[in-house]
């Protein structure tokens, strides 16, 4: 089990994060690029197209956290999402994470700076984004 020091002490800069996020970002418009050119090519009705969408939107990152413990991007940059305990979230933890991470935008790295260096949506999740390699 790794105590809670460690975790800070492993913790990912603001920067880091952020690169990650803008990742996530470019990855997210390819896929939506893509979806879009298969969508076009199968004829594909309108309203599927905009379900999957937001299904996909609002899975995504969950699901990666919770899966993997970490989007494409973390995973890019050598970072990781874990619990207080140093375990996978799960799926419900993770949607909340996502859902007031969107919900803030960008205002929820900015609160990076305290001494946990967790994020609103670190705190209210007990999650802490750590460097892989740190752990």
């Amino acid at each position: 089990m790794t105590s809670t020091n460690n975790l800070i002490s492993a913790a990912a800069s603001m920067s880091d994060r952020y690169i990650a996020m803008i990742y996530d970002a470019i990855f997210f418009l390819l896929i939506i690029f893509l979806s879009a050119k298969l969508i076009l090519f199968l004829n594909i009705d309108g309203r599927v197209a905009q379900y999957v969408f937001f299904v996909f939107l609002f899975l995504y990152d969950p699901l990666c956290v919770s899966l993997f413990r970490a989007t494409p991007g973390h995973f890019l940059k050598g970072l990781r999402v874990v619990s207080t305990d140093s375990k996978n979230l799960n799926f419900f933890k993770s949607f909340v994470r996502y859902i007031v991470k969107i919900t803030l935008g960008i205002l929820s790295l900015i609160t990076i700076l305290g001494s946990k260096k967790q994020a609103i949506h670190d705190k209210l999740t007990s999650s802490y984004v750590v460097y892989k390699n740190k752990l």
